[in-house]
């Protein structure tokens, strides 16, 4: 689809004048024709190709050698492989399995002529992969028919901070400190001169 948010004509008119591109510039009926060739060419839905499934690429093998070589994408190392076609009902198709990363695959098909065409496909996951909707109970159940296991929801669950943390050291090092500083003062007191009181005069 392409939007035109500007008129072609750039005579003076109650819109006013916002295009001076048609008067004497030749790239504007390049530019036109190439337009309407890009909007009346056909189209088609490109098929949606899924990580793990196999990528096929049919073959004509009157135009092109029966080889093709496949770019793998960086997250499964880059590199390129070598694909013999084979032979089936509707002709010669390529087949690549090693399919189990996201990303572009390139096809290189050599023609009889020793010419390289390239052509580029996207795999993807699947799209249910990233679907974050809570899975209840029963549905949890369901899937997990002949397991054991338990199941607990978190609202239901009770737990002291505290016991989160581990064993809290500070009150029990605090009652150590005081007694230390108890023991020191007794220690004190007890190892200490103390003279006698003077006895009073009869």
């Amino acid at each position: 689809m392409v939007v035109c948010l500007t008129k072609a004509s750039p005579l003076e008119t109650s819109l006013g004048s916002w295009n001076n591109w048609a008067r004497g510039n030749p790239s504007f009926v390049v530019a036109m024709l190439e337009l309407q060739s890009y909007l009346s060419a056909g189209r088609h839905d490109d098929a949606t190709r899924l990580v793990g499934s196999p990528l096929k690429v049919p073959l004509d093998t009157s135009r092109y050698v029966p080889q093709v070589r496949f770019e793998l994408p960086q997250e499964l190392g880059g590199g390129s492989l070598s694909v013999d076609a084979t032979s089936v009902d509707e002709g010669h198709v390529a087949t690549l399995s090693e399919t189990d990363s996201s990303g572009i695959y390139e096809v290189r098909k050599t023609r009889t002529d020793g010419e390289e065409e390239v052509e580029r496909f996207a795999l993807n996951v699947q799209a249910k992969e990233g679907d974050l909707k809570k899975v209840s109970a029963e549905q949890l159940a369901g899937r997990l028919e002949g397991v054991n296991y338990e199941y607990h929801d978190a609202q239901d669950i009770n737990y002291a901070p505290q016991q989160l943390a581990g064993f809290n050291l500070g009150l029990t090092l605090l009652y150590v400190l005081i007694g230390v500083l108890l023991a020191e003062q007794a220690l004190a007191y007890a190892c200490s001169y103390h003279p006698r009181a003077r006895e009073g005069r009869a």
